[in-house]
Formats: structure tokens, sequence, C-alpha cells
């Protein structure tokens, strides 16, 4: 699924979210920390939801039950679904075009309006990952190497940058900007594991034999381990 990565601004707008699990966990958290106000519809929830819930001072709240239509009145700005069920799933992407909100059905890409980015904050960049909803798992082991190496001193660099910009003239903004990162440089060297073309070969050859001539010329130097 090819998709068109945005930030969404959702501060202040309602969010519901279907389900109770560690997906329902981690999006409902998301949300709150952008400004959602967000309702939870579950028969239950892991005790880490219901403490972020307790913890949203009013912004958050729990819906012990399965959902109901009426839980889309008002009208939703975003839809997280976590529960694999597909004949839910169905009623709520029919509902998500006919009334016009974002849904996302988690691990079930062929309801969903948009797909969710494995994202993580480091001082003020926002590291963000997409495959269209084809590899859930090789994105979050990215984003994790790539949070660990952004540590030490980056997040007060990052702070640092944005000070620099706020206090800049307008016209002399991009300058001072361009000033400040002078010098920096980021350096990446993959790992990948042993085997791995004649694992994808034996799996899918069809696919395989389209992948090696659709890609540019894959750097052996790196296939290391």
């Amino acid at each position: 699924m090819k998709t068109f990565p945005v930030g969404l601004v959702v501060e202040d707008r309602r969010c519901l979210v279907v389900g109770g699990d560690r997906e329902a966990f981690d999006k409902s958290r998301r949300l709150l920390m952008a400004g959602a106000r967000v309702t939870v519809v579950s028969p239950s929830v892991l005790p880490a939801l219901e403490a972020v819930i307790r913890a949203s001072e009013g912004r958050a709240h729990w819906e012990a039950r399965a959902f109901v239509d009426a839980d889309l009145e008002p009208r939703p700005c975003v839809v997280m679904c976590s529960v694999r069920d597909e004949a839910l799933c169905v009623r709520l992407h029919a509902r998500s075009i006919a009334d016009g909100f974002l849904l996302c059905t988690i691990d079930q890409p062929r309801w969903c309006g948009f797909t969710n980015l494995a994202v993580a904050e480091v001082g003020e960049v926002v590291v963000a990952l997409g495959s269209g909803g084809s590899a859930p798992g090789l994105l979050r082991r990215l984003r994790d190497d790539l949070v660990a190496g952004l540590g030490g001193s980056f997040p007060s660099f990052t702070r640092y940058i944005s000070d620099v910009r706020a206090k800049a003239t307008p016209e002399g903004r991009r300058d001072a900007v361009a000033e400040a990162i002078s010098g920096l440089r980021l350096e990446i060297t993959v790992h990948l594991p042993s085997q791995w073309r004649e694992r994808w070969k034996a799996l899918s050859p069809a696919g395989y034999e389209s992948g090696v001539h659709a890609l540019p010329p894959l750097h052996d130097e790196h296939d290391v381990g």
C-alpha cells in the first residue's frame, strides 16, 4: 500500500480507540500526547492503558463494553481499531467513507484509510518510518536503532538548533540554521542477517526476481551478519 506521510493535528479533537490491548495503549498514549480527546471502547483494557486514562485529567475516558455504532457520534476525527474482527472493520470502513473520518484498522490494511508510522521523539526531532503497513516489525527495529544512535548530546543539540531558529530574524533564519548545523554528519552502517538473499529466493522466487531487478544494486559490503 502506497501512502502519503503527514503529521496530523489532533489537538482538542475527539478521537476513538476501539480495543484495549497493547496497540490500543500505544495509540491512545500517542493521541493524548498530541493533545487529542480520546474515548476508548473495549470490554477490558490493559492496566497500563487504564492508568493512562486515569492520568489524562479528563481528556480520556473508557467505555467498558463492546463497540456500538453510536460511538461514532459525534463524529470523531480519527478512529483506531486494534480488534482483529473483519466484520467490525468492514463496518467501520463503510462509516469512515460515509462520515469522513480517518480510520486505521491495526494489522488489517485492507480497511485502513491510513497506516501508522513507527514514531519516536529525540529532543525536538520526530523520527517516523513507514512501510505502507507491510513491515511494522522491521520499522520498529529501525526506529529503535536510530533512536539509540541519536542519543548522547543529540537531544540537547536539537533544542539548541530550535533556539537558533527562534531567535534569528525571518530574513536570516535560513543562514543562521545552516551555520549552526555546519559540520553535522550522520553515519549509518547496516548489518543485514546472513543468508537473507537465499531465504528470500526460496520463500518467493517471483518476488525475489522482481525485487532485485527493480531496486538499485545492493552493496554487499553492508551485508554483515
